[in-house]
């Protein structure tokens, strides 16, 4: 719940200092937000039962809406369950829970529409902490009410103030950030002063002692950028550091531990920073690059890394276009890209996310029909957007170029491609047109996919060789073909032993704990698909073969939705007629995929990994043996290949799913088995 700060290209204050541009010349040019010609809208999803997204009523909303009664604004900032706006003409609108006073019009009642707060004007920057409220003014003095039992309003007592007071002795003010119980300012000489509660050492000085008036966080200097989080502060340096300081149970301050800290630290391995934002108990950096970096608590997926453990250590975020502004709620997180499009992931009880859903994201997605964001932020389980009403220009820009295909064929008359997801500036559902031999395009696919796309050319000639190239399209624009394929010859003398893209149901399989999906199938597929999803259960699906084989390759299409952290779940296995696994395809809990022959007890690793959320091709071929030996293929490509001894016995059962006891939510479809 970082203040509003939508400033990353604005000279820095250290470098202006060095130019001789004095703390009162800086101070008095107005503030960007003050000044951009936004036009702005402000619209709300999420929780609605303390007003908080101020269109007038109290029902949660899980797709963004606009608020009521505001004129043209140019920056927002969300509270716990509050939330401030800041209109062209430099005054202060609030909307939402009011028990303490933090929309600052005098009383205690909850605001279901935005109220302008009285005796505020020419405001440059509104911050929301929890409960209570920050305006940084063109003057460099701040003005804060609300809650204080802390000190947070800084003005020398713990008294709540339902009306705006300033903050005791502090001038030269560029930036303010609020959080919980304490608030944060960063003045033009590049320092960083705090204020309010302290048992964590949130406010960096070296004490864990409450302060009513702000005091100097550590020794910090040429400071650009500030932002609080539940009971930690975070600092972005004129060089590109991010510095921490306060409550670390979480990792939140991201220098590879859990220890609390008094004073300011450096995130380890950040560099190149613009800005940051704090969640509850998670941190988020945007460097130059448009990169986005997370550290800090996930057990809500608000790190947007998939799902695990927490980070003690700042990770890249993947899957993210060019990115222009951050910031976070309690438990999600929000981005805007340099085209306007707003990316979210993280806790989605009250559908704080905006994607229609109340269901938790653990990598980013966009929020379709958003074009125009400019700025958006966070409370406990709400979100606000900043949208500019000017219309979006016209989209001439096409995807990237497709990733060379590459391909297998494993079963007769049959080449299964796959090849690396373009990205685009607008556009996540993206059309993939195939040609083959120069020729067509012999079919389509449509994917959101961020890592590969699979796709399967059918009706092939048995022993012919074929080369293939793709194009993406984003709807109005097409990219370059991609690189040609290497040549790939149809498999021929591979009989098919037995396929099922369930379209019959669950007729062919012995089943526990599997059910069908009416919803999901993979981009070549239709639906139903096969679903396992049990909670410490087993469930898995086996189908005998009619006779026994030496030799059985299972390939299906699959896609992991969750998997228990600290579990490993077998996803295919092949075993003999008795019931005896014979080999197996693993996920472990990094998402790694690993092979395991049974009769030795012997485990292979790969480098290659199942991303979460997304369907791939995953083949496993067992040739059995005291010389047999065992291959992975996954969308196609092989990514291992062993000898190893496998057992005399024939195989004759395929199976799918766990037949021991897991938390995971897998999707099954398109199973063929090959001899």
């Amino acid at each position: 719940m970082k203040g509003t700060y939508s400033w990353p290209s604005r000279p820095l204050a250290g470098a202006m200092t060095a130019l001789g541009i004095t703390a009162a010349l800086l101070v008095a040019v107005p503030a960007p937000e003050a000044t951009a010609a936004v036009d702005g809208t402000v619209w709300t999803v999420g929780a609605g039962v303390n007003g908080q997204l101020g269109y007038g009523g109290t029902a949660d909303r899980t797709a963004f809406g606009p608020t009521t009664g505001l004129p043209d604004v140019t920056a927002v900032s969300g509270g716990r369950e509050h939330a401030l706006a800041l209109s062209a003409d430099g005054h202060v609108w609030a909307w939402g829970d009011n028990v303490d006073g933090q929309i600052g019009n005098g009383t205690h009642n909850d605001a279901l529409v935005p109220v302008q707060v009285p005796g505020i004007s020419g405001a440059v920057q509104v911050a929301a902490g929890h409960y209570h409220s920050l305006a940084l003014l063109g003057d460099g003095t701040v003005r804060a009410w609300g809650l204080n039992t802390g000190g947070q309003l800084g003005d020398g007592t713990t008294t709540n103030r339902l009306s705006p007071v300033p903050v005791s002795g502090l001038t030269g003010v560029l930036e303010v950030s609020g959080g919980r119980d304490l608030s944060i300012a960063l003045k033009a000489d590049g320092t960083v002063w705090a204020w309010g509660l302290n048992g964590n050492g949130q406010l960096g000085d070296g004490t864990t002692t409450n302060r009513t008036r702000p005091v100097r966080v550590g020794n910090l200097g040429g400071v650009v950028h500030v932002a609080a989080g539940r009971d930690h502060g975070l600092a972005v340096a004129s060089d590109g550091t991010v510095w921490s300081w306060g409550l670390n149970s979480s990792g939140q301050l991201g220098d590879g531990t859990t220890t609390q800290r008094t004073s300011p630290v450096q995130v380890v391995g950040v560099s190149g920073a613009v800005e940051v934002a704090a969640g509850a108990d998670h941190s988020i950096a945007l460097l130059s690059d448009g990169r986005v970096e997370t550290w800090g608590e996930n057990s809500r997926a608000e790190l947007g890394t998939g799902s695990g453990p927490d980070r003690t250590l700042a990770a890249v975020v993947g899957g993210l276009p060019p990115v222009a502004s951050i910031d976070a709620g309690r438990d999600h997180t929000l981005a805007v890209t340099t085209s306007g499009t707003l990316w979210v992931w993280g806790f989605d009880d009250s559908g704080q996310l905006g994607d229609g859903s109340t269901t938790n994201k653990a990598v980013p997605e966009q929020v379709a029909g958003i074009t125009d964001a400019v700025e958006a932020g966070g409370g406990r389980n709400y979100s606000v957007l900043l949208r500019s009403s000017a219309q979006p220009p016209p989209d001439t820009t096409p995807p990237t170029v497709p990733g060379t295909p590459t391909g297998t064929s494993t079963v007769s008359g049959r080449i299964d491609l796959s090849w690396v997801a373009s990205t685009d500036d607008r556009a996540t559902s993206i059309t993939y047109a195939v040609y083959r031999d120069g020729v067509g395009p012999v079919g389509t696919v449509t994917s959101s996919s961020t890592t590969t796309v699979p796709f399967a050319d059918t009706g092939l000639a048995a022993g012919s060789t074929h080369v293939y190239a793709v194009t993406a399209s984003d709807g109005t624009n097409t990219s370059d073909p991609s690189p040609q394929s290497a040549p790939i010859t149809v498999a021929s003398g591979s009989p098919t032993l037995f396929s099922d893209d369930f379209g019959n149901g669950l007729a062919a399989w012995t089943v526990t704990n599997v059910t069908l999906d009416q919803t999901l199938a993979p981009p070549t597929g239709s639906v139903p698909s096969a679903r396992v999803s049990p909670s410490g259960q087993a469930a898995y699906a086996q189908h005998p073969l009619p006779v026994p084989q030496p030799r059985v390759c299972l390939s299906v299409q699959t896609r992991v939705g969750t998997l228990q952290p600290s579990g490993t779940v077998a996803l295919l296995k092949l075993r003999t007629p008795a019931g005896a696994s014979v080999g197996r395809v693993f996920l472990t809990a990094a998402d790694a995929l690993s092979v395991r022959a049974d009769v030795p007890g012997t485990t292979f690793n790969t480098t290659s990994t199942l991303p979460v959320g997304t369907w791939h091709q995953v083949t496993l071929c067992v040739t059995t043996g005291t010389g047999g030996g065992m291959s992975l293929s996954l969308d196609g490509s092989q990514v291992g290949a062993w000898t190893v001894a496998t057992g005399t016995n024939a195989l004759g059962v395929l199976q799918l799913g766990d037949d021991s006891a897991r938390t995971v939510t897998v999707n099954y479809d398109d199973v063929v088995a090959t001899s």
